[in-house]
């Protein structure tokens, strides 16, 4: 059966919506603290979704007392731990940097997948993870050895770094998960969750009263990122994933660095240097190695 123009229009609006993020979330950082800006985000994205959990539950996809524990998890680390990490880091480095982390996410998944399902991996997958943490360490660095000088943008894209590893922590959890409930039910019990888990961190954090002086672009950048990167992105994908197979759709991850480069060139002035680029490179080839061979 071919597959509907409309699911490839879907995907690519999602990837630049995702690629969008970051230049938002760096604007952002400018005016508000990193952890609010995740708390109002799934805040407004839980508005969205109880609805739609009330209408599950009534759909008869309940949650049970045995799936507490791993909506728990996928609450902290598909959300609250994710995200504190990913904003901390961008508002730390560029959003080129923090953006071209992601691109890692697959060798990290399956390096989990490797330690916690069971999953096979060769002398040649080593070599494409080998090649991978090398293209990482010059994003991370930019190829300068000179720590000191670039300790707050180091520390930015390890942050990113980190939460990625969230992100394939919460792949491989949400893998065990997936033979029980759907896909629309993970993503609005981790939503719900991990809002939940952002409120007290947000409140330790520092004063709400920053809101109250956001500006006009700011709540435009908020309702940005909960509207149509998570409601709508998050529904397009899971869309997607029923039309399409799973490894088709995951293509479309890598058009989001491609799509955060070029929006952080036009809003923020930022632009890719040769290492950065270079080690892009590494991580696309290491990536696109160890899912080529068996």
């Amino acid at each position: 059966m071919r597959t509907p123009v409309l699911v490839y229009i879907l995907l690519v609006l999602t990837a630049l919506f995702w690629g969008g993020s970051w230049v938002v979330v760096k604007q952002l950082t400018a005016e508000v603290d990193p952890i609010f800006i995740a708390t109002v985000r799934f805040l407004i994205v839980s508005v969205f979704f109880l609805p739609v959990a009330v209408w599950l539950h009534k759909k008869g996809e309940k949650v049970k007392i045995s799936d507490l524990g791993t909506i728990l998890l996928l609450g902290i680390f598909g959300v609250t731990l994710l995200y504190i990490l990913q904003y901390y880091g961008i508002s730390l480095t560029t959003a080129i940097n923090a953006s071209l982390m992601i691109t890692f996410n697959p060798t990290m998944t399956l390096i989990l997948s490797a330690m916690f399902l069971d999953e096979k991996i060769n002398l040649k997958k080593i070599l494409a993870i080998i090649i991978a943490f090398l293209g990482a360490f010059l994003v991370i660095t930019n190829g300068s050895i000179d720590f000191e000088k670039m300790i707050g943008s180091i520390e930015g894209s390890l942050l990113t770094l980190g939460s990625t590893t969230c992100w394939a922590i919460y792949t491989v959890i949400n893998k065990k998960t997936l033979n029980r409930h759907s896909p629309l039910f993970i993503t609005v019990y981790t939503s719900i969750i991990g809002t939940i888990l952002l409120i007290p961190v947000a409140l330790l954090a520092s004063s709400p009263d920053k809101l109250f002086t956001l500006s006009i672009n700011g709540w435009l950048g908020l309702l940005y990122l909960a509207v149509l990167c998570s409601v709508f992105g998050y529904s397009a994908w899971s869309y997607s994933l029923e039309k399409l197979d799973a490894s088709k759709v995951a293509i479309f991850n890598y058009l989001i660095p491609l799509f955060a480069v070029v929006l952080s060139y036009l809003f923020l002035g930022e632009s890719l240097t040769p290492y950065s680029a270079f080690g892009a490179f590494l991580i696309f080839a290491g990536v696109y190695y160890s899912t080529r061979v068996g």
